[in-house]
């Protein structure tokens, strides 16, 4: 994906690579500084940008993944550095929650700790079914097996930037297992550089 180019066109380069993989539906979300859970839009990606990716995407199998990560583009001030670093680590304090019969409340109130979320926290996922969502209060206790999505996004009061991260979980009897670590670290691209990793 060209760092030169728009929300728009790294969302459509990385929706091709997921089809050319097998993916049967996908959502993809990439927003440079202000991540509200909205479309990728016609502006470009600029020198000191923080751009949140979000991936959601269902295989033949029906079976529902997401993934986010954050990407600093060329200088990046120290607020939005700041903003990127808080939110991956509401991402890394929460997982150390996923564990069979924790209630998905608990795993909104430690999330909520860091911030009042932009999309919320997260949610259950699964095979077309409609997932229980990660808030404040819910009762619903995660199984063994169970596969769940969190996602902390915060804004910066001062400045009104906002940046997420998303992880999928399988929650098991000593844990929740990660996808994937690649949104535990804030990702720093050069301009001079011709593809984002």
């Amino acid at each position: 994906m060209q760092t030169e180019a728009t929300e728009r066109e790294v969302a459509a380069a990385i929706t091709q690579s997921l089809r050319v993989s097998g993916s049967v539906f996908d959502i993809v979300h990439v927003v440079a500084n202000d991540f509200r859970g909205q479309a990728p839009r016609a502006r470009d990606i600029l020198e000191g940008d923080i751009v949140t990716v979000f991936v959601e995407t269902s295989g033949p199998d029906g079976h529902w993944v997401e993934l986010g990560a954050i990407y600093a583009i060329g200088r990046v001030s120290d607020r939005r550095r700041l903003l990127a670093r808080r939110v991956i680590g509401a991402l890394a304090g929460a997982a150390e929650h996923v564990r069979v019969d924790q209630e998905y409340g608990v795993l909104a109130e430690n999330l909520g700790d860091a911030g009042r979320p932009t999309v919320g926290f997260g949610h259950g996922t699964g095979v077309d079914e409609i997932p229980v969502t990660v808030a404040p209060g819910a009762r619903t206790r995660l199984r063994d097996g169970e596969a769940i999505v969190l996602h902390p996004s915060l804004t910066d009061p001062a400045r009104g930037d906002a940046a997420g991260v998303a992880n999928t979980f399988l929650t098991g009897p000593h844990g929740g297992t990660a996808l994937s670590a690649h949104p535990l670290t804030l990702h720093h691209v050069s301009r001079t550089r011709t593809h984002l990793q």
